[in-house]
Formats: structure tokens, sequence, C-alpha cells
């Protein structure tokens, strides 16, 4: 099947980017449906399409294309759609799941722990990476790895990697993930530069709103409140209603 823009834009909410889009239009060359009822039947696209709600089985063929198969119930009746991509899996079409690993991945912030001594990491990742892990959600929104490690142990050797599906905002389930050091070096240089990002933007901050307590004054008189300091303004260093530090101009 060719997906549309309005499907794209559903596997896009569920956390999925370009690239698992290109895999899943491949994958759906080769997918294959069978109606799971007292007795299986092989059926056709349109007609899973036709048992499961769209976005139901947009969620099914999505997990398949990167862990084989999924399974999605039936909307409004009996029984169950199995969704078979396995041909896709031990094609030469189906890329390795770590490709583009950088551009599906999104920092989201860090805790430390002052009691345990740690730091963890949270990052946004693709759902595809569930399928790494034993985890299978019909109804998710997306995905998220956390990384543990003690303050001065920061290395792929000494973390520890939990995956999570997320329903909403609300992650479920976290499990151990044996992600690769490689993947894990990157994930630490991710959040490295958006915390570098984020401390060089507090720091503008920080000056902008020191800025904000500085003002002129002119002819002696304070471009803030209007106080004239007359005769004194010689040693006028703030004003004396605001307290504003004063500029001599």
């Amino acid at each position: 099947m060719r997906l549309t823009s309005e499907e794209k834009e559903i596997l896009r909410s569920m956390g999925y980017v370009d690239w698992d889009l290109q895999q899943i239009e491949e994958a759906s060359k080769v997918t294959s449906y069978t109606l799971c009822t007292p007795e299986e039947r092989v059926i056709s696209e349109m007609e899973a399409l036709k048992f499961l709600e769209r976005k139901t089985f947009l969620n099914g063929l999505a997990r398949s294309t990167f862990s084989g198969s999924a399974y999605r119930k039936c909307l409004g009746r009996k029984g169950i759609v199995r969704i078979d991509s396995d041909c896709f899996l031990t094609s030469d079409k189906r890329m390795v799941i770590y490709t583009n690993f950088h551009e599906s991945v999104l920092f989201l912030g860090e805790f430390e722990d002052e009691g345990c001594d740690t730091i963890t990491l949270y990052f946004k990742v693709s759902p595809r990476f569930l399928a790494l892990s034993s985890i299978d959600y019909e109804n998710f929104t997306g995905a998220e790895i956390s990384m543990e490690y003690t303050r001065g142990l920061k290395s792929a050797r000494d973390v520890s990697v939990l995956i999570a599906p997320t329903v909403g905002k609300v992650c479920i389930n976290w499990c151990d993930f044996n992600l690769p050091y490689e993947q894990i070096n990157m994930l630490f240089e991710i959040a490295d530069e958006a915390l570098k990002i984020q401390s060089e933007e507090e720091q503008e901050t920080e000056t902008s709103s020191e800025d904000t307590k500085v003002v002129r004054l002119i002819d002696g008189i304070t471009e803030c409140c209007g106080f004239d300091f007359g005769t004194e303004q010689k040693i006028a260093n703030y004003c004396p209603i605001c307290g504003k530090k004063l500029i001599r101009v």
C-alpha cells in the first residue's frame, strides 16, 4: 500500500518519523493478514482495514514492520487480525533498525537523585525501538528511553537503559533495554548538546534580567521614575523610588 497524507499524519502522531514511514510502506507490500477465528483464514489488506479501525490497522502494520508480527482486535465483532511482516524482516529492503537513530531522538530532560547520587536522562524516541523489547500496546502514542548512571561514572558500560511506551504523556511498564554502546554514546552527546544550549539560554535570560535593573540618569532625572536629583546628581547611583542602578548619559 502507499500511505496517504492522512495516514502518515496518524503514524507521526504515534511517534513514528519519516524514516519509519518509508519502512512501513515497504513492509506493507509483503505483509499478510489472517483473521483469527475458530477457523483461521487469510484475508486481504482491504478486508483487514474493514475489520480494524484505520488507526488500529496502521498501528498493527507499524508494529509488525519492526517486530515481524502484531495482533489487533476486530472492531465491533469477535476475532483478531494477525498481521505478518516476517518476509520484510528477512528481505534486503529492510534497513537496520538503528538507521537514522540520531534523527529519531529528542532529549526531554535530566533528573538528579541526590540521595542515590545518580543522574537519569530522558529521551523521546520512535516507537520502532519497542520492537527490540517484548512490549506491544495498541494505543501507545510514542516511546521513551531513560539512561541512569552514577555521578562520576558517565560511560556506556556503566549506564542502565530502560524503555517504555507512552500513552498520552504517561509512560507505562518500563523494562530493560539492550541498547548498543554506539547508540548510548549518541544519547549522551544529544543530552550534552541540549543541556549546553539550555545553560546558554538561562545565562542570556539572567543577563537580560540584570539589564532591566539598570536605567539611565539624564540631566539628573531618572529615566525609570522621573526622580530629579537636582544638585546631587553627581553622587546618585540608585533610583530612590525603584532601586534600579543608574547609568549617567
